[in-house]
């Protein structure tokens, strides 16, 4: 929940922020609708102190882009201290993208025997708008979510080619879609009245997801009847550079990567000179993009020189999984870009990370420091053999002799 009036303050909230010494930050919009079930899928451990976070996502974002616990009260209902969780959740959650807290009496302690008690938390993401989470009594025994994954519409106006004002439809966008990690949202002129009629109108919107990136989505005239897709799981465009080793501008390409890319899981796109100009003529241009995704993390693409024709795909679903171990040869079973991981550091990762970059379906680890790319694989058959530890990082598996530990990365 969002706080959004100005003219009125919880008693509960007021007591604890005064406890805390800190002041909300309020905003205007409305009650949303059709929230989805999030799941999360990491578990965390218990801890020591206060209770059990039970699951979150547990990459820390950097300094204020995540969880920032205000005030935490079990038992305010029956009098107990405001405040009195305020640690014990922060010790939990603080930094955190979302954070899963179950309430236990045991760990935390009990403030007012013999009362049912409630749970109440007050925290702040990077747009610093006071978010509320509560549970009722008796709270001990349920599970506390708090997010800062979700959308926070900015602005959104239907009809702006039309000399329409700005603005227009931010409440009822923001009605719709504020808190939830993504939303389609079918724009109708029906529901949302003809502010420019006999003119075909576009509908534009900009967004904030827990990571600070404001986001922009858009829909040709005429919008009514088609749907505007936000999403904080999806890639958030930070820069796009096409012939930078030719001295062409950086960014240059930065506004049409997110035009096609920005609010999607996963994106496919080809370097195209027809479509977006040739900046550095008689010049072989490599393609370099970084990215965001919903959790904070940071993603960059690079395309060697000459990328024009090359396909590159920008992803925010799910991480990688595991396929298999197969045998290679010297024709390689993955036959798409490959590099050598000479490095210390998490070498899955940056292999999956090079492989996802290139555009390519699966990566495969061989022989302690190699990855390979592909987007088909298993033409020699299974192998046997993948045992052998990644040099670089010997907690991880990278393949054997003429073996492939293969993982899907789209």
């Amino acid at each position: 929940m969002l706080f959004r009036s100005s003219l009125f303050v919880p008693s509960a909230l007021g007591a604890l922020l005064m406890a805390c010494g800190t002041a909300p930050r309020n905003d205007d919009g409305a009650a949303r609708v059709d929230r989805p079930d999030e799941s999360l899928d990491s578990p965390a451990p218990p801890q020591q102190r206060g209770a059990e976070r039970t699951k979150s996502t547990d990459a820390k974002l950097t300094v204020g882009q995540g969880i920032q616990i205000m005030g935490a009260t079990y038992g305010f209902n029956c009098g107990a201290p405001g405040g009195n969780e305020t640690g014990a959740l922060s010790s939990a959650c603080d930094g955190l993208g979302a954070c899963d807290y179950r309430v236990d009496y045991r760990i935390i302690g009990d403030p007012a025997p013999n009362c049912a008690k409630n749970y109440t938390a007050y925290y702040t993401c990077s747009d610093g708008i006071v978010r509320e989470a509560s549970l009722p009594a008796e709270a001990t025994g349920s599970v506390l979510h708090l997010s800062c994954l979700g959308i926070t519409v900015l602005d959104a106006t239907y009809g702006l080619n039309c000399g329409v004002a700005g603005g227009n439809e931010t409440d009822t966008l923001a009605a719709a879609c504020d808190g939830l990690g993504a939303c389609d949202y079918f724009v109708d002129y029906l529901f949302i009245g003809d502010p420019a009629p006999n003119c075909a109108k576009t509908y534009t919107a900009s967004y904030r997801c827990g990571d600070g990136i404001m986001r922009n989505v858009s829909l040709p005239a005429e919008a009514t009847g088609k749907v505007a897709h936000l999403s904080c799981y999806g890639v958030a465009v930070s820069d796009a550079t096409y012939g930078g080793n030719c001295g062409a501008p950086n960014g240059n390409e930065t506004n049409t990567l997110a035009d096609t890319c920005d609010g999607f899981e996963s994106c496919w796109y080809q370097v195209d000179s027809r479509v977006i100009g040739n900046p550095a003529p008689n010049c072989a241009k490599t393609y370099t993009a970084s990215y965001r995704c919903g959790d904070g993390s940071v993603n960059s693409v690079n395309l060697p020189a000459e990328a024009n024709g090359d396909t590159t795909v920008l992803y925010c679903g799910p991480g990688y999984s595991y396929v298999g171990c197969f045998t290679d040869q010297p024709n390689r079973d993955l036959s798409g870009p490959s590099e050598r991981l000479d490095t210390a550091g998490d070498v899955l990762e940056r292999c999956v990370d090079f492989c996802r970059g290139q555009g390519q379906f699966f990566a495969g680890l061989q022989y302690g420091d190699q990855c390979f790319c592909g987007n088909t694989f298993d033409h020699y058959g299974p192998a046997t053999n993948c045992n052998m530890p990644c040099t670089y990082d010997p907690g991880e598996t990278c393949g054997g002799t003429w073996a492939n530990s293969v993982y899907r990365v789209q």
